[in-house]
């Protein structure tokens, strides 16, 4: 087992809700992403985003004892995430999200996570890039924090986004300086609903990698008729095959 690999699983083990379903047998290099809790706020060099809840701002529970005070956390990580669904043949599904699975590639499959706040009922298809580091895509459910409204789905996209690139569990073992190059973030609409991309450049200025030197986050989050829906990505930033796929990937996605 490698060092990235027993860094970012003892995270998960953290929260022993959140297991990996395993399919081939072999222990998916992002199980290690750590656990579904308490990721280290983003960096400075991470896109600001306003955390602020404003006072007039509703709330879905008044009563006082189990209504919130004061700000929303930066990076909420849902504790009781669970599977609920089942991947389709050739597919991955969470949260009323479906993906076709691109073909040509050797993918693991995972059911968690880490890291990547506000999320339910993920499905994750992993594939190795380097050694000890894999490329990743999931679908899933998103919930916010209890209390809390939701801010939208660009306001969520860009906060995906930077609780990932600046917690400091995904990048520890293989990755020890980094810092996000550039930021972009778009209205979209796929399969019929409409949300937001989000997309980070991240250039590792310090690590042990071999064929990569950057990754590119994808986050897009779509408005749904159960509820907010999430597609996450992490590409090298200089594989342009799996980049491709990445895009073609996004275009297969549909509300089920």
């Amino acid at each position: 087992m490698s060092s990235r690999t027993r860094i970012l699983l003892a995270g998960a083990v953290a929260f022993a809700a959140v297991f990996a379903l395993i399919i081939g047998g072999t222990v998916a290099l992002l199980v290690l992403r750590g656990g579904a809790g308490g990721g280290d706020r983003p960096t400075a060099s991470a896109t600001s985003i306003d955390t602020t809840v404003p006072a007039t701002d509703p709330v879905p529970t008044p009563d006082p004892e189990t209504t919130p005070t004061g700000e929303a956390e930066f990076c909420w990580y849902n504790a009781e995430e669970k599977r609920t669904s089942v991947d389709p043949s050739g597919h991955i599904a969470g949260g009323g999200l479906q993906m076709a699975v691109p073909q040509g590639i050797d993918w693991q499959h995972q059911t968690s996570l880490p890291y990547v706040p506000a999320l339910d009922d993920v499905s994750v298809i992993t594939t190795p890039v380097d050694e000890n580091w894999v490329a990743l895509m999931a679908v899933g459910g998103v919930v916010w924090q209890p209390g809390y409204e939701f801010p939208g789905t660009e306001k969520a996209a860009q906060r995906v986004v930077d609780c990932f690139a600046g917690s400091s569990g995904p990048w520890d073992s293989m990755v020890s300086k980094r810092h996000v190059e550039s930021t972009t973030t778009e209205a979209v609409e796929i399969g019929g609903l409409s949300g937001h991309r989000t997309d980070a450049v991240l250039v590792f200025d310090q690590h042990k990698l071999t064929k990569t030197s950057g990754t590119i986050l994808t986050a897009i989050v779509l408005d749904a008729p159960d509820g907010p829906v999430l597609f996450f990505s992490d590409i090298p930033r200089e594989n342009t095959d799996l980049q491709a796929k990445r895009d073609a990937a996004i275009q297969t996605l549909v509300v089920v």
